[in-house]
């Protein structure tokens, strides 16, 4: 889950994917993802989702939405380099 997360993520932020398909992915693999025993995807989907509600009700921008996705995505390399082999 934690390959496929950070994919996605990525993809929102080199512009493959727009908003509404990253909330789609998120909400099509969510379960799946809190069922899994991967405890950073876990906590990545939930901010990831949060963020997606507060960016669609106007409490955060579009800017401080991408800094946030990019802090999770720096997340991943600083705390995770041995999972970047795993990565796409």
């Amino acid at each position: 889950m934690f390959s496929q997360l950070s994919t996605q993520i990525k993809s929102y932020l080199d512009g493959s994917c727009n908003l509404d398909e990253l909330e789609t992915w998120l909400l099509v693999n969510l379960t799946d993802i809190l069922k899994s025993d991967d405890e950073l995807a876990k906590l990545i989907a939930n901010d990831l989702d949060a963020d997606i509600v507060f960016l669609k009700e106007g409490l955060i921008t579009e800017t401080e939405f991408n800094l946030r996705l990019n802090s999770y995505v720096g997340f991943i390399y600083t705390w995770y380099p041995e999972q970047l082999s795993a990565l796409p």
